[in-house]
């Protein structure tokens, strides 16, 4: 068989036809024959990634993954999104995620930046304060400062 660069949906099925065809022949192959199968295999694979399309969360399914996994409640994360009916209204999709949440989520809980938002940002605080996870989640008006000392681009 004659290997190329996969280009079409055709080309893409032929190749998966000759790699079932080797399956059925067994092991016995011939070295030509093994070296034709890597390749097969990976012109597939990379066909296969270049069509796959991975859609990310929604947003606020992301935090709500996150909260599930790290056992938090609404109350606790009521520091990011600036008290407790502002989680409320967020989460229920009644009002939209500010962009300082956006950031303090990503940077305490670490939802991936890419599943709250489209755009990388470029994102750190004014002054060289830190504050943990567990400040964070435990002292709202702590993180309240810290929302006021986000720069972001």
């Amino acid at each position: 068989m004659k290997i190329s660069v996969l280009k079409n949906e055709t080309d893409y099925n032929k190749a998966c036809k000759r790699l079932y065809d080797f399956d059925f022949k067994g092991n016995k192959h011939t070295a030509h024959e093994i070296q034709e199968m890597e390749v097969l295999t990976a012109l597939v694979e990379h066909y296969q990634n270049r069509r796959a399309k991975f859609d990310l969360p929604e947003p606020i399914e992301a935090i709500k993954f996150a909260m599930e996994q790290k056992g938090l409640t609404q109350k606790e994360l009521s520091g990011f999104f600036g008290g407790e009916t502002r989680t409320s209204e967020t989460l229920n999709h009644k009002r939209p995620l500010r962009m300082e949440t956006i950031i303090l989520l990503h940077m305490y809980l670490k939802i991936p930046l890419s599943s709250l938002v489209n755009d990388k940002l470029n994102i750190g605080f004014k002054s060289k304060k830190k504050l943990s996870q567990a400040q964070a989640l435990k002292d709202p008006k702590l993180l309240q400062k810290f929302r006021n000392e986000l720069v972001y681009n």
